[in-house]
């Protein structure tokens, strides 16, 4: 362990940790869950461990049939194995239902059924995923007090909260504590874990450096731990580097996956290095890895992107070919490419093979088409298709209302875009800033400048914050009807509320600077705004 620590003395600066003391076990309070929320110490439980009954193995699919399943082993004497109370807390933390969970460990507490240190972790687990990691140090800071001995799993519930909860440098801290203090031996899934949290929060040099260190001392990385940095070198556009790391990772035995290659492919397709492409998908079958209809799906979708539609269809043909049959996903990569080019004769084309194909188009083949025929002023295609929707039994989501609303602007028919707008907003569904903003650009761009600042007032009580695009499309409008102190008053509000400019806040702030009409404060606000936009 010395050596590991020296090792590592480069990456971490010196925290300190208190040992975990070992005691004997007494009772845990019936009420160590509701303490455990408020902060205060409870004590130990006795740790029985009852028989396993094979009556109660059965997988519990729904809520009621995990809290039936509940109370039938609560009443069954003797009592199931703490492992089968377990098994049943883990499938309902697996279903979401977090508060079920702080539920019924309290009841099992209170009804004496034997709980043990994983069920603990369960818990610890619960208010991790609930963004409420801080009640899960509370929980380990009182089971400390009571002697338990915890294991490396309860440690990496705890890292894995404060990755969940974006809090990388207290992930990190601990992690730490427990390799300086020797806690307890981490794992793999500890470093994967931090690893996986590091590239999350754009760190990918200190991910890799750390994936360095467990090469040289142990524990090995494994494949998770590899392709976790090779997706985030290859979104940080690194792919050099991320084709070093597979020949170091084959070089060590560590066998690479579908899910290395997939991410690599996709990283040399941003390129357009399509003989780099070739080159690994031969290598990976030479390592017995088979593209499957995801790889294929990245080809797809980096050639249509690029209007290399011929060649998107020969994929098409080749996986077939291959028995490896097209999705939904593929049908709609290549529609997309043809609505791109305008080509919508061939875009219908592509959406009867769906059909043909035996699949079922889904809510986003429409949006596509929709789109498509929106660019090219169709109208009455677009609107044919919309309706066409809950007829096929599907409904429209947000991105296909956004989709009819950026379109319906486009060709100038702010009134059928206004009724989209209210047949959205009675659907109920959750409205995004992008829905917002098409819609309060195309009111400015129709002359619509009091409805436009309506609607912002409505975004921001339903908690959807603005951002520059919005602010920039009513200041565009601002500018066009050439109302300097209204644009002054809102680039007040801009800035009070965080929002950064970007070069399109410069070019109206110009515009503005230019029709002052003289007004000394406004000047000297929007040049000191037009400042810290350079900046």
């Amino acid at each position: 362990m010395k050596t590991k620590r020296n090792a590592l003395s480069w990456f971490f600066t010196n925290l300190s940790w208190r040992r975990v003391r070992t005691a004997s076990s007494t009772p845990i309070s019936p009420n160590f869950a509701a303490e455990t929320e408020a902060g205060t110490v409870s004590s130990n439980h006795n740790n029985s461990v009852s028989s396993n009954q094979s009556k109660f193995k059965k997988s519990s699919n729904d809520l009621d049939d995990a809290l039936k399943l509940f109370r039938q082993m609560a009443h069954t004497r003797p009592l199931p194995s703490v492992i089968q109370f377990n098994k049943l807390l883990c499938r309902i933390l697996k279903l979401k239902h977090y508060s079920v969970v702080v539920s019924l460990f309290q009841e099992m507490r209170i009804k004496g059924i034997p709980i043990d240190v994983y069920t603990i972790s369960i818990l610890m687990d619960v208010y991790c995923r609930s963004s409420r990691v801080d009640c899960g140090f509370c929980v380990l800071g009182v089971v400390f007090k009571c002697g338990f001995e915890f294991g490396v799993v309860t440690f990496n519930t705890l890292i894995n909260g404060l990755v969940l909860d974006n809090n990388i440098a207290e992930a990190v801290g601990l992690f730490k504590k427990l390799v300086r203090e020797n806690v307890c031996k981490v794992d793999q899934i500890t470093y994967g874990i931090l690893v996986n949290g590091l590239c999350k929060a754009g760190h990918t040099q200190i991910a890799l450096d750390l994936l360095v260190v467990m090469q040289k001392e142990g524990p090995k990385p494994n494949t998770i731990s590899y392709n976790t940095v090779i997706a985030s070198l290859c979104k940080d556009r690194m792919v050099d580097q991320a084709l070093g790391l597979l020949s170091e990772m084959i070089e060590g035995g560590v066998p690479p996956n579908i899910i290395t290659y997939t991410s690599l492919i996709q990283g040399l397709c941003n390129f357009s290095r399509w003989k780099g492409v070739t080159k690994l998908m031969n290598e990976m079958v030479l390592h017995n890895v088979y593209p499957n209809v995801y790889v294929f799906n990245v080809l797809m979708d980096a050639l249509c992107k690029e209007g290399k539609l011929e060649s998107a269809e020969t994929i098409i043909q080749i996986m077939i070919q291959r028995k490896i049959y097209p999705d939904v996903i593929t049908y709609n990569t290549l529609i997309e490419g043809y609505c791109l080019q305008g080509r919508m004769d061939e875009a219908r084309k592509a959406f009867g093979r769906v059909v043909e194909s035996g699949l079922q188009p889904n809510v986003r083949t429409y949006s596509i088409l929709i789109n498509g025929y929106f660019k090219i002023r169709e109208m009455d295609e677009a609107m044919h298709l919309f309706c066409e929707i809950p007829q096929k039994g599907f409904h429209p989501d947000v991105i296909t209302y956004t989709t009819m609303l950026k379109g319906l602007f486009l060709v100038g028919r702010s009134s059928a875009a206004r009724d989209v707008f209210n047949d959205l907003i009675s659907t109920g569904q959750h409205l995004d800033v992008v829905t917002y903003n098409v819609m309060i650009y195309g009111l400015c761009r129709e002359g619509f400048l009091d409805e436009a600042l309506e609607l912002l007032r409505k975004m921001e009580k339903n908690d959807c914050l603005p951002d520059t695009v919005t602010y920039n499309a009513i200041l565009q409008e601002f500018v066009r009807q050439e109302k300097c102190h209204e644009a002054n008053l809102l680039l007040g509000e801009m800035v009070g509320k965080g929002i950064s400019p970007n070069e399109h806040t410069l070019v109206f702030i110009n515009d503005l600077l230019a029709l002052n009409s003289g007004d000394e404060t406004v000047l000297k606000v929007m040049q000191k705004f037009a400042a810290n936009c350079v900046k």
